[in-house]
């Protein structure tokens, strides 16, 4: 279920995210979209609708009350002479006047009436809507736990993305400015004519499309920014400092273990179950049709000639046995739809299970392989780093070209971009492989939700 913060814990989150130079880390803003998300909000909200119809069928159980007002005034003649008896104003004078009793005047009457029935035996429907409620019921709170990490995995998706988009703007400022000063040092060198001039036009150009893809990057960043103020219901264009990035979290467990863990606890596998056995249910609700349905029945009736009057009343008990037949077969259709519909749920449910050991086996593929990916581009950026170095100290002493420190700068800064994007989807893809095999997304909120 949803995890309950302090209000003022998240006001304090709203105002930090809101400040100026205030950070914003990773679980924070998990924590104000938990709150801000509509998502969320109307998951929860179909959960407490299905928790509240399950209270409704329990309510079947109990006698139902019904208190009306009966307004009645007819010149019918059997209505007529049983209205008068039942306001206890029968003249026995009356009956040597037949055209009195054949041919009443309009008589008004007023009924005030309280009746309570009690179903004794429905053919075992009510137990079994009550039961098929329940399952519903926790088929809602297992879908609201699961759309819970769900948005968990989402914010931190566009936190991560805004986290990259950044990190790469502040790697193309690093290298523009790098270019800058190479672009500097080629001019004063073209200017003492130990280089010629279309090198130092290339080192231009290559400076200007530094600035067009800085300039993209920042505006990629302006919208990573939208998208997380998205995810957590904020302002769009709420300025956001963020904290430091986390480390890859561990995911525990060989693929046989996470997929048995992915079957026992995903959220969304479990309501698929739940729903099954519900509509298993149905088939024996069916079944009820065949057998009888006994109940019974208490009223109370004031007669008078006055809105709300009691000037006579009578009492009634009643008892009833019904046994319903439909000679078109219609009992014996619906039983038999009621049978196939829950096979098709089964049917559904074993899908839905061989699709979450697939996915659990392709999210520990690209969790393994973006995990290798990271570590390889982490070492041929040092590798490029080093590469650089060499080559800078060489244009130095004037033995390396302009086009070779270009070139080599450029290379730099595509070994830097693939270690951004490697780390980052190593990172998506640790939290999505948690999502998938039914670990917790932050796992110190497995408790207690």
């Amino acid at each position: 279920m949803r995890s309950r913060i302090p209000a003022l814990w998240i006001v304090a989150l709203l105002l930090a995210a809101a400040l100026p130079g205030a950070a914003l880390d990773l679980e924070e803003a998990v924590a104000t979209a938990e709150q801000n998300s509509l998502r969320l909000e109307a998951s929860g909200a179909e959960a407490k609708a299905a928790r509240q119809t399950a209270r409704q069928a329990l309510s079947h159980l109990f006698p139902q009350l019904e208190v009306m007002e009966i307004f009645d005034r007819t010149t019918n003649p059997v209505q007529s002479f049983g209205m008068t008896l039942n306001k206890e104003q029968f003249d026995p004078m009356a009956m040597q006047f037949p055209d009195r009793i054949n041919e009443p005047d309009p008589g008004t009457t007023w009924i005030t009436r309280v009746e309570a029935r009690l179903p004794l035996f429905a053919g075992g429907r009510i137990t079994t809507g009550i039961r098929q409620a329940n399952l519903m019921a926790e088929a809602g709170e297992a879908t609201h736990a699961h759309t819970l990490e769900e948005v968990r995995v989402e914010t931190i998706g566009s936190w991560l993305d805004l986290a990259r988009a950044r990190e790469y703007v502040s790697l193309l400022e690093k290298a523009r400015a790098t270019t800058e000063a190479h672009v500097q040092r080629a001019r004063a060198y073209s200017e003492e004519g130990f280089l010629v001039r279309s090198e130092l036009l290339r080192a231009e150009v290559y400076l200007s499309e530094m600035d067009d893809m800085l300039t993209r990057a920042r505006q990629g960043a302006a919208m990573a920014q939208a998208a997380l103020n998205l995810r957590m219901g904020l302002p769009q264009e709420t300025a956001q400092h963020l904290g430091r990035t986390p480390d890859l979290p561990a995911v525990e467990g060989e693929l046989n273990e996470l997929v048995a863990e992915a079957l026992a606890a995903r959220g969304d596998l479990r309501a698929a179950r739940l729903q099954s056995r519900a509509g298993r249910l149905q088939e024996r609700s069916a079944l009820g049709d065949w057998l009888p349905e006994a109940g019974l029945l208490a009223r109370h009736d004031w007669y008078d000639e006055d809105f709300g009057g009691s000037e006579a009343g009578s009492w009634t008990v009643m008892g009833s046995l019904s046994w319903t037949f439909n000679l078109g077969g219609g009992q014996y259709w619906k039983q038999s739809a009621a049978g196939h519909q829950a096979r098709a749920w089964e049917a559904k449910v074993s899908h839905f299970e061989e699709g979450v050991r697939l996915q659990v086996r392709q999210g520990l593929s690209e969790y393994e392989l973006a995990r290798e990916r990271s570590r390889t581009s982490a070492q041929a950026l040092e590798a490029g780093r080093e590469n650089l170095r060499i080559l800078e100290e060489r244009f130095e002493q004037g033995v390396a070209s302009t086009l070779d420190l270009l070139d080599a700068q450029t290379a730099l800064r595509e070994l830097e971009t693939r270690e951004l994007v490697t780390r980052h989807e190593a990172l998506v893809a640790a939290y999505r492989l948690r999502l998938l095999s039914g670990q917790a997304v932050l796992s110190h909120k497995k408790e207690g939700e």
